[in-house]
């Protein structure tokens, strides 16, 4: 258990020193969307916390979203898209600015394909990110906010 406790201590240090250091920009959203692999909207079905498989390790969420409409891009009608970040039995790994999706919530999401090309991930953090409730004029708002995007 000591060990244990040694190398979480190491993961909360490593994390926090590598948050100190980063540095975010603010991008607005067109050019965002022009470099993701496309628009989506769409809700979230279910989540998933795991441990990251990625080099340097932590946890990750994997989240199901299944895929209404296409608005740039390409996309399948589900797909699971992973945000660094989550909690495993007792141990929580929060990221600043990660997306901060929920099950049974729709979002306008800009998506690029992951590392791995199964999966997706939130292009643009919580930027990449909006919450659309079922009104018409908030949808198209948010559309009209990615500008005349030219998503691959």
């Amino acid at each position: 258990m000591p060990m244990r406790a040694a190398m979480m201590g190491a993961l909360v240090l490593s994390v926090g020193w590598g948050s100190a250091q980063a540095m975010q920009l603010d991008i607005d959203r067109p050019t965002l969307c022009a470099h993701a692999t496309a628009a989506i909207i769409g809700e979230v079905t279910t989540r998933q916390s795991q441990w990251s498989q990625g080099s340097l390790g932590g946890i990750e969420t994997v989240f199901d979203v299944s895929v209404e409409r296409v608005v740039f891009g390409a996309a399948p009608g589900d797909l699971s898209v992973v945000v660094p970040g989550g909690q495993i039995g007792d141990i929580h790994l929060n990221v600043e600015d990660a997306a901060p999706l929920q099950v049974d919530q729709r979002y306008l999401l800009l998506v690029k394909v992951a590392d791995d090309g199964r999966r997706y991930i939130v292009f643009g953090g919580e930027q990449g990110a909006t919450l659309l409730p079922h009104q018409p004029q908030l949808e198209a708002e948010a559309i009209a906010s990615l500008g005349s995007c030219d998503a691959p």
